[in-house]
């Protein structure tokens, strides 16, 4: 029979922790049996069984690096001939690092209702109150996101329309009211609203007194301020909260956005919950990413009345000046996730600080 030598080292083998390493030289008388790593000779046994480290002994592979290693016995016989076995095995101790878990998406909430105009027409809007129809309008070349967006004018000869007893006569408004179908505010009642808007470079303001623009919301009795909008007060665009028990005296409380400025889009969110409550009703703003009212509480209601969202331009009458700017993308959700995703660049997945 033809000399030969085997070992327990299986080729292709993964290898860990302690194992059983043995050789079963054949054929001739044995003088000894060499066991080597790598090129290197790490044990001679002289006496059969012929086993790594002594009849009890281990390969120890924990003192390997994990990966690829070669693992040859020699057996040498008393004639002075000898034959060789070798495998290639690999030895894996450390455990795999697990994939990261995966991080959950930010809640994205739900939109519940849209005002953005990309059904290409006013129908998401309730009513267009204008000295005339066509003082609104959807357009497509001034837009901040989608196909659509809507520019307001008011005309320098525009007569007062919709005027409240509180403004009789001394008011020009081209705004778009409520939602379609009307939705009223009431105590308790919580959203996220947002929406973008750009004043055109020829922007012109009323200079007898306020000038209101873009996202404002109005106090369903018949007269009075509005419970929340932006105004220009002096050189910048400030959002105003009015709650008290009178419309026609309330108590302000005023935030300033940005700098007033014209020809330039920019992007807002607000967070409102409606009460007269001064610890239950709240609001917290953020404009270009960027918070610029925070997290205040603050009766948000007057007492006995609901409110009710709209969009646009409305100002103090002047028969000299002329107003166009344009709005895009009005919605309100159930969270910050479901308004900010519409909002192409700027704004972090979670409200920032």
């Amino acid at each position: 029979m033809a000399a030969s030598v085997s070992q327990s080292l299986k080729n292709a083998q993964t290898l860990k922790g302690q194992m059983v390493w043995t050789a079963a030289p054949a054929g001739k008388t044995v003088r000894y049996v060499v066991f080597t790593v790598d090129g290197g000779a790490r044990w001679q046994e002289n006496i059969a069984p012929y086993r790594y480290q002594g009849d009890q002994g281990y390969l120890d592979t924990t003192k390997l690096k994990d990966g690829s290693h070669k693992f040859q016995v020699d057996a040498t016989f008393a004639d002075g001939s000898g034959v060789r076995s070798t495998v290639t095995c690999t030895v894996a101790n450390t455990a795999p690092v697990p994939p990261p878990t995966p991080t959950p998406p930010p809640d994205t909430g739900t939109i519940q209702w849209r005002g953005d105009f990309e059904t290409g027409d006013l129908h998401q809007w309730h009513g267009v109150q204008a000295f005339k129809p066509e003082r609104i309008a959807v357009v497509t070349d001034h837009l901040r996101q989608g196909k659509y967006a809507a520019r307001f004018v008011i005309e320098a000869a525009d007569e007062s329309v919709f005027a409240s007893p509180l403004h009789p006569g001394n008011s020009q408004r081209s705004q778009l009211s409520n939602e379609n179908p009307k939705v009223r505010y009431d105590e308790g009642d919580e959203h996220w609203w947002a929406f973008s808007w750009m004043n055109d470079k020829a922007f012109q303001l009323s200079p007898n007194g306020w000038n209101i623009i873009g996202l404002a919301f109005h106090n369903t009795g018949s007269t009075g301020q509005g419970n929340v909008d932006f105004r220009v007060t002096g050189a910048d665009l400030t959002m105003v909260v009015h709650y008290g028990a009178d419309p026609l005296k309330p108590t302000t409380k005023p935030f300033k956005a940005h700098a007033f400025d014209k020809g330039v889009w920019h992007d807002y969110i607000l967070h409102i919950l409606w009460s007269t409550d001064p610890k239950k009703g709240l609001i917290e703003a953020w404009c270009d990413g960027k918070r610029f009212a925070p997290l205040t509480h603050t009766p948000t209601l007057y007492a006995g009345q609901g409110t009710y969202v709209k969009a646009g331009l409305y100002r103090h009458v002047d028969h000299t000046t002329r107003q166009v700017a344009y709005g895009d993308g009005f919605r309100r959700g159930d969270s910050y996730g479901a308004v900010v995703k519409d909002f192409a660049t700027g704004w972090q997945s979670t409200p920032p600080a």
